[in-house]
């Protein structure tokens, strides 16, 4: 894994541009940022349109976004956090630009039901962010399960359980386009796009909280 460059911001956000982590075809460079559960509203912003992304890289925030034990039902104190990213994704320095929200588990447990995990935690923010304003038409979600860890992180480690909110390039290609799965409902007069069913395979047994 080639790490090109990292800064730091007062203690709150680390950003690392990075070469996806994926033996696909579909590898490209990907700008960063780890946030804090605390991260304000202007750091996201700037995290997302930060000037130090190569041009033409995905550029993305990971989230510590939390849910019920081994469910899709987002923490209570998930909502804080999830409100400043939609706020963050509504700015006027965003307007016609195009989301993907990703869902990540750590690789404990089976790798199927990692990934019905991902795709239900990733659909139930991309409902939540759609709910607090942010367009339908500029985001869509995938989930990833155990299969994308972070860079030079043990796959167990418990920090791959996140969620990253994605800014795709310009011309909307990059690693991450996707849509968000069924099993999800989308606000009040939106729907959700559909995708892979968000449901976990029979006989597995619950591996991420």
């Amino acid at each position: 894994m080639n790490v090109k460059s990292a800064a730091k911001w007062t203690g709150i956000l680390t950003a690392v541009a990075i070469l996806s982590g994926t033996a696909s075809a579909q590898d490209t460079s990907r700008y960063r940022t780890m946030v804090e559960e605390d991260v304000t509203t202007e750091a996201i912003i700037r995290s997302l349109d930060s000037p130090d992304a190569p041009d033409g890289a995905e550029v993305s925030i990971a989230a510590p976004v939390t849910f019920q034990f081994d469910s899709a039902q987002l923490a209570r104190n998930a909502q804080g956090l999830l409100d400043r990213i939609a706020a963050a994704l509504t700015a006027p320095e965003f307007e016609g630009e195009r989301f993907v929200v990703e869902g990540h588990t750590d690789a404990k447990g089976s790798e199927p039901y990692n990934q019905a995990l991902s795709e239900r935690r990733a659909a139930a923010v991309f409902n939540y962010l759609v709910s607090r304003g942010v367009s339908i038409s500029n985001i869509s979600a995938v989930g990833y399960g155990e299969s994308r860890s972070l860079p030079n992180m043990n796959p167990l480690d418990g920090q791959n359980r996140r969620v990253e909110v994605v800014r795709l390039p310009a011309d909307g290609a990059g690693s991450s386009s996707g849509q968000a799965p069924e099993g999800q409902q989308a606000p009040e007069g939106q729907q959700a796009p559909e995708g892979q069913q968000g449901q976990a395979p029979a006989g597995q047994a619950p591996s991420n909280d």
